[in-house]
């Protein structure tokens, strides 16, 4: 046992001694500069949401216009010189981490814009993307101002990249610790060395605390610990099953849209405009459609407040599969919780539950279980609705997840069977 524990002594030492200390500590302070900046761009991102959004509500025939704006969403693209991917969420993003390039800073502003049109034509996206992107840009153009490098002595662009995406997300949501969860289960963290997270989750942190005051993020009471009723265990179980299947039918419609656009050659402008043109008759012809158009924020707390009935949270997913998957810009995450939040209210409607804790639980195990992140989603439901909740968490997102697997198994034979 001694023997032991001098060896790990003398590996400990050796270690630190080995340690760049000067360059830690200017990692550290880029940690706490990008959080800041980020949280400032967090601000101005969620100020022009809001217009666009204030906008549509108050001009709903803008959706007719939906075509022309993603039209110019790919013009804008194209006379910035910016590679414009189709596909949600962020997978162009992590490519180009992976390769430790300079990411070009007219990306987030443009993925900004791109998202400010969508939601003008009543798009169902939400912010989260150009969060993504905003953040990756500011840190990499902030890598020159501290010559942050990695260990082979090139410039630290992906480590700089992760901190920035991660600061402005955490300030987009104010919750640090479920968006470093997230940034871990998506990026695999082998994307920059493991000793250096610690400074991306300082960079969470600092940005969380500087946007929080402001009140930006989508607002949730807290729900803290609760007892467990029979309605309540009855809906906690329904929620669980139902973010299973709406998962697992999110992942579909997103295979589904990668076939359609493959067949229209990934061609941006014909997949935006095409997607725009369906999103907008829809939206004009189908009644009461457009009460679950656009980001939809507006609903949570009153599906949290009431139970509603119906299936409304069906139409806002299509709605959402449907914009993502022609390429519109926007994002997954905040929808998922709008998603969420009205699925919860229609369990508590069928059985009776509390709808705000059905809601809360749906709203968690929806992101969790749809964008392939339950540690992050029983994080963000402990940030959003009090670590109290845990006992309720943790068991609703399990059971999702295993039914996710199981329910991707059985679709997956399905597939293979016809193919």
């Amino acid at each position: 046992m001694g023997q032991r524990m001098t060896a790990a002594a003398t590996w400990t030492r050796r270690r630190l001694d080995a340690y760049d200390w000067a360059m830690g500590g200017r990692r550290v302070a880029f940690a706490v500069v990008c959080g800041i900046l980020c949280g400032l761009a967090n601000v101005v991102l969620c100020l022009g949401v809001s217009w666009a959004g204030d906008a549509w509500r108050a001009l709903p025939w803008l959706s007719a216009l939906l075509p022309a704006l993603a039209a110019l969403e790919v013009l804008m693209y194209r006379r910035l010189g910016v590679v414009m991917d189709l596909r949600p969420g962020f997978n162009g993003l992590m490519k180009d981490m992976g390769t430790n390039r300079r990411l070009p800073t007219r990306v987030g502003p443009t993925m900004l814009a791109g998202t400010l049109m969508s939601l003008l034509g009543g798009a169902s996206v939400g912010p989260d993307s150009a969060a993504k992107y905003l953040g990756a840009s500011v840190g990499a153009a902030m890598v020159p101002w501290f010559s942050v490098d990695d260990d082979n002595g090139e410039p630290a662009y992906d480590w700089a990249v992760a901190c920035g995406l991660a600061a402005c997300f955490s300030a987009l949501l104010c919750a640090p610790l479920g968006v470093f969860a997230y940034l871990v289960e998506h990026l695999a963290a082998r994307r920059c060395h493991v000793r250096h997270l610690p400074t991306v989750l300082l960079s969470c942190l600092v940005a969380a605390a500087f946007a929080r005051p402001m009140g930006l993020q989508i607002q949730t009471p807290f729900v803290g610990s609760r007892a467990a009723a029979a309605p309540d265990l009855a809906g906690a179980l329904l929620v669980a099953v139902g973010a299973a299947v709406a998962g697992v039918g999110f992942e579909a419609g997103v295979r589904l849209f990668e076939g359609l656009r493959s067949r229209m050659g990934h061609d941006p402008m014909r997949c935006l405009v095409t997607g725009g043109a369906v999103v907008a008759v829809a939206l004009l012809a189908v009644p009461g459609l457009m009460g679950w158009a656009g980001l939809g924020t507006d609903l949570v707390v009153p599906a949290l407040a009431e139970p509603h009935g119906g299936w409304g949270f069906a139409l806002k997913l299509a709605l959402t599969v449907v914009c993502l998957g022609f390429g519109l810009r926007g994002g997954e995450v905040t929808v998922m919780f709008v998603t969420g939040a009205l699925m919860g209210s229609a369990v508590a409607s069928l059985c009776g539950a509390d709808p705000l804790l059905t809601g809360a639980l749906a709203m968690a195990a929806l992101y969790g279980v749809a964008l392939g992140c339950p540690i992050s989603g029983v994080l963000v439901g402990c940030e959003f609705f009090g670590w109290g909740f845990v006992p309720w968490l943790l068991p609703c997102i399990g059971a999702a997840w295993l039914g996710r697997t199981a329910l991707r198994g059985a679709v997956d034979r399905v597939r293979r069977h016809r193919g």
